[in-house]
């Protein structure tokens, strides 16, 4: 938290990116990807959603599913009860007859996320077909009748679960070997056969069960041919990192190309035959095409931006890149004449610490109302501006539009936007878009959602118990062990996000000495003890608002009971329905009469 242009600035890692996963089939005629974007006049949600794009039709909505993450999302939520909402990862067979898709849904228990509760389901879309829902994440052959599931139940210190199902006979195989994240393509050959990054290192063929090494230290990321005949994949070493491929008739390597050992990797995509390879490569991380023997190397786009993301159709005819500015391309191989499919669109970042919680999380925001909020991105306003109380509706070209109205803005820059949120913002959460005038031929509009944060109190901190930040009624000094507050006194409290106000204070100003913000919905409070927690004794609540002269700080005045239940008590605060539960829970040192 800092204070910025002279009001209260809270930055925020959230929010996910454009386009990702780029699936194509044979002849490049078709191509599937995620994206947390909506497309412009539509309610679409801003979680990750699958679509489609072809030359006749253009970009399409393929599939969307409604969430059920509460607000806060620290609110338990049993996760065999959630749907799997957040779509990534697309796949598509050879002939474009075949489609598979992921499903992550929201699970907030750190330890049971990883090691019990499975958070992919993938459905499988077959031409003619009843659709098939299976456990983990999906990567397809290339003719469509195997498909390997990964768990995402795994990682360090046990080895990640997967399945292999023949869409044709109901066959599963069970294999082991490390978490890699969904979306990884090429992973199975038209006969079943598997390649396997395995626990400890190494790359392994599987068949029938039984793993097979062929590389045995530092080779990452392999894919495989639809002919099982050769293995594409990145090997390390302090000095440089390669680009490498294996020939399974000879059990040989070949080293296709040297980038420097901090490279962020190759990023290969494979024709069907793995006869042509596609990668990034250089300082601008632009795509090459490699054939499988080395030879032929030759750069295909030459954008001012970095690629991101490259895939190469089946037949190895058509490239899909996507750009660090949010530009999907589409590249014919050939001439190297890209086709611009989407034009820069701004989009928002995912949080650089999360993993693929990440396809679930990056689109919400919690906020307190009050405050000024930081988002981050790209591609938001050509330069740095900042605007003073009253914020404009607009700045620097850019808009955020709630309920398709724009709403004030207190700064921009091209990687982030300032706003004020409102006091009044509502418990359930509201989608915000971010429109820029540098994106207006773009179909597509970012956006993420905020809600306001859970009531917060303010507590000491350790060593010690958690008593709550609370004042004598003379504000002389802290009520503590050594300076307990007595029956019958009154004490005030210090807490943040307890709810709306009335009036307003204008967002990220210290609040006014009058007239005095009030918060809106009632409280009810209670003291007990550890030793009856069921016996309440109420507490007279005098004052419940913004504190004078402090940014977005709640001060609440209560006047304790003739007696106390227990020192230290507990102190329980109920806003607005009882049925919420108590939203101010700490321990209060109290002592006898004054």
């Amino acid at each position: 938290m800092k204070i910025a242009a002279g009001y209260l600035l809270v930055t925020l890692p959230i929010l996910g990116q454009g386009f990702r996963q780029l699936a194509t089939n044979c002849d490049g005629s078709i191509l599937y990807f995620s994206s947390p974007l909506r497309m412009k006049g539509t309610d679409q949600f801003l979680h990750p959603k699958i679509f489609t794009w072809d030359a006749t039709n253009g970009i399409r909505l393929y599939e969307q599913r409604e969430a059920d993450v509460p607000f806060p999302t620290s609110t338990p939520q049993n996760p065999p009860n959630t749907p799997f909402f957040s779509l990534i990862a697309p796949d598509v067979s050879s002939d474009g007859a075949t489609v598979a898709l992921t499903g992550v849904r929201f699970c907030n228990f750190s330890d049971i996320c990883v090691t019990e509760a499975e958070e992919f389901q993938s459905t499988i879309y077959m031409s003619g077909q009843t659709s098939l829902t299976a456990s983990g994440s999906a990567s397809l052959s290339r003719n469509g009748r195997f498909v390997l599931l990964r768990s995402s139940i795994g990682g360090l210190p046990v080895p990640s679960k997967m399945q292999l199902l023949d869409l044709q006979t109901s066959q599963l195989t069970q294999y082991q070997g490390a978490w890699l994240p969904p979306g990884i393509r090429h992973q199975v050959a038209n006969d079943g056969t598997l390649v396997v990054q395995g626990f400890l290192g190494g790359i392994s063929l599987a068949q029938n069960g039984q793993l097979g090494t062929i590389v045995s230290t530092n080779a990452t990321k392999p894919i495989i041919n639809d002919a099982g005949t050769l293995v594409v994949y990145e090997s390390s070493s302090p000095q440089a990192l390669r680009l490498s491929a294996y020939a399974v008739a000879t059990g040989s390597s070949t080293d296709l190309v040297t980038d420097s050992a901090d490279s962020p990797g190759f990023a290969a995509s494979i024709s069907d035959d793995a006869t042509l390879i596609a990668f990034l490569y250089g300082k601008n991380r632009q795509a090459y095409i490699i054939h499988s023997d080395g030879t032929g190397m030759h750069q295909i786009t030459n954008f001012t931006e970095p690629v991101t993301e490259i895939e190469l159709s089946g037949d190895g005819s058509i490239a899909f890149a996507v750009t660090a500015s949010n530009r999907l391309v589409r590249v014919d191989v050939g001439s190297t004449q890209p086709t611009e499919i989407v034009p820069a669109t701004p989009y928002t970042n995912v949080p650089s610490d999360s993993g693929f919680l990440s396809f679930v999380e990056s689109y919400r925001a919690e906020v307190s109302r009050g405050s000024v909020v930081s988002i981050t991105g790209s591609g938001f306003a050509a330069d740095t501006e900042i605007a003073q109380p009253p914020f404009p509706l607009s700045l620097g070209g850019v808009e955020l539009h709630v309920n398709g109205s724009p709403v004030p803005i207190a700064g921009v820059s091209p990687t982030s936007i300032n706003y004020p949120v409102p006091w009044d913002l509502p418990d359930a959460p509201v989608d915000v878009e971010v429109w820029a005038a540098s994106a207006a031929a773009s179909p597509f509009v970012s956006g993420f959602e905020v809600g306001p944060a859970a009531p917060n109190t303010i507590v000491n901190q350790p060593p010690g118990p958690f008593f709550l930040i609370a004042v004598h009624q003379d504000f002389s000094s802290l009520i503590s062990p050594a300076s307990p507050a007595h029956s019958g006194e009154i004490i005030h409290l210090y807490a943040k996000d307890l709810g709306a106000v009335n009036p307003p204070p204008p967002a990220g100003l210290p609040a006014p000495l009058a007239p005095l913000a009030l918060l809106v919905p009632p409280m009810s409070c209670f003291l007990n003890a550890d030793t009856d927690p069921n016996a309440t004794d109420p507490v007279n609540v005098l004052f419940v608002g913004l504190a004078p002269e402090l940014l977005n700080v709640f001060q609440v005045d209560l006047q304790l009971p003739a007696s106390f239940p227990g020192n230290p008590s507990r102190l329980l605060c109920q806003i607005g329905d009882p049925a919420d539960g108590y939203r101010i829970v700490g321990l209060l040192p109290v002592g006898g009469l004054p």
